[in-house]
């Protein structure tokens, strides 16, 4: 198989199993509250990709390798997925839910911004940024104008708990790469994944979830739904991730971020028949513009340096 067939295949699976892991989510929370659903799906992942990456394993575990799981788990299984599937189990649509999650990229530039990293290194792609993460605030805006993300009782604890999953997300982001992981990628993965799940599982007992599942519950699409957030959402699409990030342009990696929401509404829109309403619709082309913004910024500065030196460089032949 050659590299450009499989940065398509990689790309293509996050592309995809990512964007319709939102709609197996609202399947499969009709038989498993949220934070076991999350606990026990990345709990199973966790120990396939353990037993995948048991080379490494063999070679040794530190310590700072296993607080680092778990930190990470913290922050991307119970805040990140946690909430995110907390918030779709209070009736926040699948669609939405991905169009908040795609605004991760805004939030990790500005997250990278205040705790000391660079911003941009030119004007222009500070101000793509910069237009980004406004524009990405007016489409919140529109959201939760909506009332799509606090759809119960108009409370707003779904909101709330969205958009803090996906600053926990972006956090982790940026503030991980401090952090002891282990040098092997599948490895750490598999570390991220038990220790959140543990912690999720937790979280899960504590609100008192295991009263509230029923096995009369698990109807054969529920379970078709769970397991494929297990094996493709997880294992499947978790790897592919964690290839592109050794072997692509963070730039180009970071496209899943305005794709996901657009699978999402549509499989959401013909599979699920959720009413989206007109906020929504102006807030998806708002959101989904704002992330192209902050994630082409460092292309967009790429195109405009290489076109200096290529007059520079006219100039002095001429």
């Amino acid at each position: 198989m050659t590299p450009k067939l499989k940065l398509t295949l990689a790309l293509s699976t996050v592309y995809v199993v990512w964007g319709s892991t939102y709609l197996a989510l609202k399947y499969a929370l009709v038989a498993m509250p949220p934070f076991l659903l999350v606990g026990v799906r990345n709990l199973i992942a966790g120990i396939v990709l353990a037993v995948i990456a048991s080379g490494a394993f063999r070679r040794g575990i530190k310590r700072p390798h296993l607080i680092a799981g778990v930190a990470n788990g913290f922050f991307l299984i119970v805040l990140g997925n946690g909430t995110v599937t907390y918030a779709q189990g209070q009736g926040v649509p699948s669609a939405v839910a991905a169009l908040v999650v795609g605004l991760m990229p805004a939030w990790m530039a500005a997250i990278g911004a205040f705790s000391g990293t660079r911003f941009a290194k030119s004007r222009i792609e500070a101000a793509a940024k910069v237009a980004g993460i406004v524009l990405g605030l007016a489409g919140l805006v529109l959201l939760i104008g909506s009332g799509k993300l606090s759809p119960q009782d108009a409370s707003p604890l779904p909101a709330a708990l969205l958009v803090l999953g996906t600053f926990a997300w972006a956090f982790a982001s940026v503030r991980s790469k401090m952090w002891p992981a282990h040098p092997e990628t599948l490895a750490a993965t598999s570390l991220t994944m038990l220790g959140g799940a543990v912690l999720a599982i937790v979280v899960g007992l504590g609100l008192g979830e295991a009263s509230r599942f029923e096995a009369s519950q698990l109807t054969t699409t529920a379970v078709v739904a769970f397991g494929y957030l297990v094996i493709f959402g997880s294992v499947i699409g978790f790897s592919a991730f964690a290839w592109l990030l050794k072997n692509a342009d963070p730039a180009l990696v970071g496209t899943y971020a305005y794709v996901n929401p657009l699978v999402a509404l549509l499989l959401g829109s013909v599979i699920a028949g959720e009413e989206l309403g007109p906020r929504v619709l102006l807030a998806a082309p708002l959101i989904l513009l704002a992330v192209a913004l902050v994630s082409g910024a460092p292309v967009v500065n790429r195109l405009v340096v290489a076109r200096r030196i290529a007059r520079v460089e006219g100039r002095r032949a001429a």
